[in-house]
């Protein structure tokens, strides 16, 4: 998931190139007023819309991709959290133990001593 995710981000190319399709058509845009649309540029505008409709595929994916990360890495916290609690008991129960038992020594010493 992880080198799925980095090759949507690392891959910008086709972002640069949907940045500059992108100035090139507003700067067609604003002379398209004076002359007739050609072909050419019908064709640009088409690729612009289809390099857009990419560019949000992609980064649809990758907000896919984040979120299910996301939920991956908050199962794992709660799974170690989780752990780290039962942990806690034990030691606490092991604390109990160790206590009891030197009582339990200390208790033996004074009958022996008596």
């Amino acid at each position: 998931m992880l080198t799925e995710l980095s090759t949507l981000v690392a891959d910008h190319t086709p972002i640069a190139e949907d940045k500059q399709l992108a100035a090139e058509t507003q700067q067609q845009d604003k002379g398209a007023s004076a002359s007739p649309e050609s072909l050419h540029d019908h064709g640009k505008k088409c690729i612009h819309h289809n390099s857009r409709t990419v560019a949000n595929a992609r980064a649809g994916k990758a907000l896919e991709l984040v979120s299910e990360l996301v939920s991956t890495q908050k199962a794992s916290m709660e799974s170690f959290q989780s752990a780290l609690t039962a942990l806690q008991a034990e030691e606490t129960s092991l604390c109990r133990l160790k206590l009891e038992l030197k009582e339990r020594e200390i208790q033996q010493r004074d009958k022996e001593r008596q």
